[in-house]
């Protein structure tokens, strides 16, 4: 997928990453975004705008 991705000039996405290792796997694969629990566990909206607005 990735190579298909590479050609047709598209960014990918890997879901559900859970850790660091499988990250840096997808990485070195040629993933160029990851999302899932490693980045961030789900929270209710008004908690993501408080930490937001933290930044």
């Amino acid at each position: 997928m990735c190579e298909v991705a590479k050609i047709t000039g598209k960014k990918t996405v890997a879901e559900f990453v859970e850790d660091e290792p499988a990250e840096q796997m997808l990485r070195e694969m040629g993933v160029h975004y990851t999302q899932g629990f490693f980045r961030h566990r789900p929270a209710k909206l008004d908690e993501l705008l408080e930490f937001r607005a933290t930044e």
